[in-house]
């Protein structure tokens, strides 16, 4: 009598298993990687607004002298975006502006609330500001942790 085993079909636990974990690690690895990048490119976007007050307070320099005490000198509304909103304050002296940006309710809640700070200064001895982004620049109490932060303002 001859016996005939069956072939065998579908996977085995172990290997059900296996794939399950591989798939677990690769999840664990992936996803803080994608949070930190969404939240970079939402950084970003405020970086890329505030460059148009950065341009209308480098225009006013250049054509002035000095620097704008208000936004309302340099005819710039509030530049607005999904995540964030930009505004200028002018500085106790007249060698020093800020652009603020505010990352508002639709940014990561890691973001939320936090700040960037462009400061324009002006430097003796040369026509064009001198600009330095900061995530803590001691005007903002609530700063963009270093680590979301493009390398320029770290």
């Amino acid at each position: 009598m001859k016996i005939t085993r069956g072939v065998k079909n579908g996977f085995t636990l172990i290997e059900l298993m296996i794939t399950v974990a591989i798939i677990g690690i690769l999840a664990a690895i992936a996803l803080p990687a994608y949070q930190n990048y969404t939240i970079r490119a939402q950084v970003s976007e405020g970086i890329l607004l505030s460059e148009q007050l950065k341009i209308a307070i480098s225009d006013y320099y250049a054509n002035n002298g000095k620097l704008p005490m208000s936004q309302a000198d340099v005819n710039a509304g509030m530049p607005a975006g999904k995540y964030s909103t930009t505004t200028m304050i002018g500085g106790s002296n007249s060698s020093t502006v800020y652009v603020l940006t505010t990352y508002g309710n639709q940014a990561n809640q890691l973001i939320q609330g936090k700040q960037l700070t462009l400061m324009a200064q002006v430097v003796p001895g040369v026509d064009n500001l001198q600009w330095t982004c900061k995530g803590n620049s001691g005007i903002s109490n609530a700063p963009v942790p270093n680590k979301y932060l493009p390398i320029s303002c770290q």
